[in-house]
């Protein structure tokens, strides 16, 4: 009997510390483009590396993919900023 509540009891995943890194970065690339977007890009396959190699144990699937997805925005976004920038000869 015993050794059936062990096997009943949930066992908790923890989120990624990339993870949750990926994320803050994610958000202040809306801010600061491209500067935290390309270590959000990063930080986030670091995590998702780790996810893939422990997934009994890492969790934080969707943190990570929020993370990218704001990462790789900011970088598209910046790039088309600075290429409309350029392209119009600084003349704001």
């Amino acid at each position: 009997m015993n050794q059936l509540k062990i096997n009943e009891q949930a066992v908790h995943k923890q989120n990624t510390t990339q993870g949750k890194l990926c994320l803050s970065l994610g958000i202040l690339s809306l801010f600061f483009g491209i500067l935290t977007g390309v270590p959000a890009v990063i930080s986030g396959h670091m995590a998702l590396k780790q996810i893939k190699e422990s997934p009994t144990i890492l969790a934080g699937k969707g943190i990570v993919y929020t993370g990218l997805v704001l990462g790789y925005l900011a970088i598209a976004l910046s790039s088309l900023f600075i290429i409309l920038f350029l392209y119009s000869g600084f003349r704001f």
